[in-house]
């Protein structure tokens, strides 16, 4: 455990936020970029656009209605089963 060490170099590795390219994915996605570390400021601009933004709900149902061809088969099943028994002078299920 520790730091992340350049294979190369052999130096540590530092990351840094790149807000130009945050920002215009923002921009490119139809949002906006906050910078978050100052957190006063950043909940205000995010109660702002949201107040700005206005109260639109947008709600997809997705059903799915399947077509139970088993029960066809139950159909002729039962009906094939009636048949012999109703058929069978016996009245016994020995088939």
């Amino acid at each position: 455990m520790g730091y992340k060490v350049d294979m190369t170099t052999g130096q540590t590795v530092v990351s840094r936020r790149q807000t130009n390219a945050l920002s215009y994915l923002a921009s490119g996605t139809g949002g906006h970029y906050i910078d978050g570390n100052s957190l006063e400021d950043a909940s205000k601009k995010i109660v702002s656009s949201l107040n700005e933004k206005g109260g639109v709900t947008n709600v997809m149902i997705d059903s799915q209605n399947a077509v139970h061809y088993y029960q066809y088969f139950l159909a002729v099943s039962l009906l094939l089963f009636l048949i012999i028994y109703l058929l069978n002078p016996k009245r016994d299920l020995n088939i």
